[in-house]
């Protein structure tokens, strides 16, 4: 009997506890993905307030928006219990943004989808293209030679559709992109590489202005293959 007791209050204890659930993924929803905003507060040091938005997500504590300058890979993070949040940034330049979910208790987070868009300089009829989204070679690849070659690969968008074309930079260290080709109308192009070498690389797009934006860099190795 005692045994049977003791077995029924184990149940009770353990049905008892609270289930903690993870946090869900929260929805995105301004600014737009792929966007334009042109919001200019302070023209003396060239920067906007921007307002966040995003939807309530369950089982979340606090949430945490990161902003990503694509040009400069600097990265702002931001806490907050509510779901928006004004940050201050810089004009001129393409930003990817997401929000992560928070769970105290669990001590985790989830991640929403990564959006995109750019803060332009001032209201103009033209605006300057998006950074490229650079998609072959991938960062920190290994990658194999075809008969000496490698074949580069990127996207580009503009909001006025006007991009007349890139330019491929290129060089064995980061600070010293020293090897440029130009006027390059596609979005992707071969060139001949060494083998067992490292290689950084950079997209630059132009648009029919002569506006210029400069994608991130990347890193990759060349293999050998006959």
């Amino acid at each position: 009997m005692r045994n049977i007791l003791l077995l029924i209050f184990t149940l009770f204890v353990c049905c008892s506890k609270e289930k903690v659930f993870q946090p869900e993924k929260t929805v995105l929803l301004y600014p737009i993905n792929y966007d334009t905003c042109i919001q200019i507060n302070d023209t003396i040091n060239s920067t906007s307030n921007i307002n966040f938005v995003w939807k309530n997500s369950n089982y979340t504590d606090s949430y945490e928006l990161v902003i990503k300058n694509i040009t400069t890979e600097e990265i702002k993070t931001y806490k907050t219990n509510f779901t928006n949040y004004q940050a201050s940034i810089k004009n001129g330049f393409s930003y990817n943004w997401w929000v992560n979910s928070i769970s105290n208790s669990l001590g985790s987070k989830i991640k929403s989808d990564t959006w995109l868009f750019f803060l332009e300089k001032q209201v103009d009829l033209n605006y300057l293209p998006y950074s490229a989204r650079l998609v072959q070679p991938q960062n920190n690849s290994k990658v194999n030679l075809l008969d000496n070659q490698i074949e580069f690969k990127w996207e580009g968008y503009d909001v006025d559709n006007d991009i007349v074309n890139y330019s491929l930079n290129y060089g064995f260290t980061i600070d010293n992109l020293d090897k440029t080709i130009k006027n390059i109308s596609a979005t992707s192009v071969k060139i001949q590489l060494n083998k067992n070498q490292t290689y950084f690389w950079q997209v630059v797009t132009v648009d029919s202005k002569g506006n210029k934006s400069f994608s991130t860099i990347y890193e990759f190795t060349t293999n050998w293959l006959i």
